[in-house]
């Protein structure tokens, strides 16, 4: 049996590897929770790095477990997220910085020793979830399998239209403030817009600050949502705009994001440049201030654009899984 083991703190490897156990190829464990191996454990896929994999990496060896890693982040991700803005130092290509001399490993360290431990077969596979990394690393045991998605009920219902969500984390690589800027610039051309945000704002008359919220509050401000943002940097998927488009609910996006999900450059809403803030704004209202019809069908594009999506991504991991005999 393959069991998948992550922290219950890391959310968006938290749902990737929750993704892998709704298609029926695993079970799901916190490694706060873990206190031994499940006596059927086959083979064992560790995600988002916590110091208590090591003894449990060890243990699993002992008894012939066959033990992976997933690395979900894209190779932009990976630098962004090595960027120490505490200490104001940054981890230079793929010559690791010393962890003790930061007190934190930085993408680039952790993925070094990840490679480290695949190469002294402490480790017996690598599933990176974005391509791109297979033209430096590819080898047996090193593979790529896309991003496990869960199909959405498709919204039945058109929100007020002034309704415009950021539901983001507060990532570097977010691109938060060019969409807080459009925003804000949008919303001087029409007083009514409002936006709701599960981040760390000011709140005002015009914006309305959430912070984390329940499963269930999360899903219904989801679905009152006219309009998401989430024009990122970089991201090897995006599980946050998915949970939008998946229910035909138009969301703004990098080209970036575009590409993961297979949607054309040329749709409209994808934002070309992400550091404009007059881009970002000007399509806000064309999309608040477009007829009823357009966005109906805009809507119904997208669910099942995201159903071929689905379609596609899980396909893919269940054929390559059983390849690599992990499932």
């Amino acid at each position: 049996m393959l069991y998948t083991i992550c922290s219950k703190y890391h959310p968006g490897v938290d749902a990737h590897l929750r993704n892998v156990g709704a298609l029926g190829l695993s079970k799901h464990l916190y490694i706060e929770e873990l206190s031994e191996i499940p006596d059927d454990a086959t083979s064992l896929i560790f995600g988002a790095w916590h110091i208590s994999y090591e003894p449990v990496m060890k243990f699993a060896r002992k008894k012939n477990i066959k033990i992976g890693y997933l690395w979900t982040s894209s190779p932009t991700e990976t630098e962004l997220h090595s960027i120490m803005l505490v200490q104001h130092q940054h981890e230079l290509l793929y010559q690791a910085s010393i962890p003790m001399e930061m007190n934190h490993k930085g993408e680039i360290s952790l993925l070094n020793q990840i490679l480290t431990m695949k190469k002294n077969d402490e480790i017996d596979f690598i599933w990176f979830a974005k391509k791109d990394f297979l033209e430096a690393f590819e080898n047996n045991g090193i593979f790529f399998a896309p991003h496990p998605v869960q199909e959405r009920q498709k919204r039945d219902f058109v929100p007020e239209r002034n309704n415009i969500s950021l539901f983001l984390s507060p990532a570097i690589k977010k691109n938060i403030y060019s969409q807080y800027l459009a925003f804000t610039a949008v919303a001087r051309r029409i007083p009514a817009l409002h936006l709701k945000t599960s981040l760390p704002f000011q709140a005002s008359p015009d914006v309305t600050v959430l912070g984390w919220m329940p499963q269930a509050v999360y899903e219904q401000e989801i679905n009152n949502t006219y309009l998401a943002l989430h024009i990122s940097l970089a991201e090897s998927f995006a599980y946050g705009a998915y949970e939008f488009l998946a229910r035909g609910i138009p969301c703004l996006v990098s080209p970036t994001i575009a590409r993961n999900f297979n949607i054309p450059l040329h749709n409209d809403i994808v934002i070309q440049n992400v550091d404009s803030v007059t881009e970002i704004a000007d399509r806000i209202q064309y999309m608040v201030e477009s007829d009823e019809n357009y966005y109906m069908e805009l809507s119904n594009d997208l669910y099942l654009a995201m159903r071929g999506l689905k379609e596609h991504n899980n396909t893919s991991i269940v054929k390559i899984f059983r390849k690599q005999g992990i499932a």
